[in-house]
């Protein structure tokens, strides 16, 4: 089975996405938010997450693998739940390769606040830029903890009508 072009399309420019979770012994759902970094349906369908923080989300994947996943163009209101299990993955070639893309990721983005940063100095006084402070600072993102590999099972469409051809 292989993603369809939609899908495709929506894993490509969308970079979020929402993971429900539940522990074994959990009476509620834990839904966070995480990063979208690759898709890959050469052998299954897998969505790759990569993960900051060591909280629910990794304590439920650890006691049931079992999660949903939700992802949603607000633009197009194209949007698909993929149901499946997820694998935790923080070592070896696959965590390697998707901690230096976000690394570089993240340094290509400080690079571009830099510049930003320098150019806006020019127009403004000295003054004013050394007492900003630029929102969503790159420099300061957290490393990421552990890669989520998604292994999907079932795409349900939740998009309002069918999506075009």
């Amino acid at each position: 089975m292989s993603f369809s072009k939609e899908v495709k399309q929506l894993l490509s420019t969308e970079k979020l996405g929402y993971i429900a979770t539940s522990g074994s012994q959990s009476s509620h759902l834990n839904i966070a938010i995480k990063a979208i970094i690759d898709y890959n349906d050469d052998n299954g369908e897998k969505i790759y997450f990569l993960d900051m923080f060591d909280g629910v989300t990794r304590k439920n994947l650890k006691e049931n693998g079992k999660a949903t996943v939700a992802v949603t163009d607000l633009e197009s209101f194209c949007s698909y739940q993929f149901q499946g299990t997820a694998t935790l993955i923080d070592s070896g070639e696959v965590f390697d390769k998707y901690t230096a893309n976000w690394n570089m990721l993240k340094q290509n983005r400080f690079r571009e606040r830099i510049a930003g940063n320098l150019t806006q100095s020019l127009i403004s006084s000295l003054k004013d830029a050394l007492h900003e402070k630029p929102l969503n600072d790159e420099y300061d993102l957290p490393v990421p903890k552990y890669v989520i590999e998604f292994d999907v099972e079932k795409i349900i469409t939740l998009a309002p009508f069918k999506p075009k051809e």
